[in-house]
């Protein structure tokens, strides 16, 4: 009779997909946060081996590429395939944008500047200069179809020149109509996003059951590694910088 198989080992096998028996099994000897960190370390491995290896490239600095498409649409599979790249290193910061129609390059390049500026409490003109001049890249995710033009492409590049665009462009999208500046990965076979998705969210559910749809909002927004603090902080750092500029004015009166 064979060994069973180590829960790791299943996980690098398999993925998501292992035995539903075994999850059951695991996810009752782990609390709450290790259960979901053990789901998304499964999530990265639940594609074939190629798929994830032009963006390891960039990551490994051995390619300079900046904008990839996969045919896929949940988000889900985009940060999967990042932490796969970047398994071993700590992920570039990934911004979301689920978009019905493409905004113009400006609003999403303002977007980027308001997120840095809450994330680093930083102020605007400072936050700018950081996501020009300072080579820690970004991951803009955009979920909204059809891919826009290469005109478009080349705009956001320019403005952000150390940011990584990642497009979700569906299984529709026609690859011979593709701006020439996107890499697509290696196709994900038919359907195989949503049944991906459908087995991510199964899980989680046994982790951390939603109880309400407020509950469930809250929580995407909370594990969507946007780059947005809580309103509370928010408003704590606008009344520290605000503190600090009053100080600063009635010290330069008395002199």
């Amino acid at each position: 009779m064979p060994a069973p198989i180590a829960p790791a080992d299943e996980i690098l096998i398999s993925g998501l997909h292992a035995r539903a028996a075994n999850w059951d099994t695991w996810l009752k000897q782990v609390s709450p946060d290790e259960g979901r960190a053990l789901i998304d370390m499964a999530a990265m491995f639940s594609f074939r081996g190629e798929i994830h290896l032009p963006l390891q490239a960039v990551a490994e600095g051995t390619s300079n590429t900046r904008a990839f498409a996969v045919n896929a649409m949940p988000v889900n599979v985009a940060q999967a395939l990042i932490r796969r790249a970047w398994l071993g290193q700590e992920p570039p910061r990934r911004i979301v944008f689920r978009d019905q129609s493409w905004p113009d390059a400006a609003s999403i390049v303002t977007r980027v500047h308001d997120e840095v500026a809450l994330a680093l409490q930083c102020d605007k003109n400072e936050a700018v200069w950081l996501v020009s001049h300072i080579k820690a890249p970004l991951i803009l995710i955009f979920a909204t179809r059809p891919l826009p033009s290469a005109a478009f492409v080349s705009e956001l590049l320019a403005a952000l020149p150390y940011a990584i665009l990642f497009f979700l462009m569906g299984s529709k999208q026609p690859l011979d109509d593709l701006p020439p500046q996107i890499a697509v990965l290696p196709p994900l076979p038919p359907n195989t996003d949503y049944e991906f998705l459908r087995v991510y969210k199964s899980l989680m559910e046994k982790v951390a059951p939603r109880t309400s749809a407020a509950k469930s909002a809250t929580t995407r927004r909370g594990s969507a590694n946007s780059a947005s603090p809580r309103p509370s902080a928010r408003k704590t750092a606008r009344a520290s910088r605000g503190g600090r500029t009053k100080r600063l004015r009635k010290a330069r009166r008395k002199k």
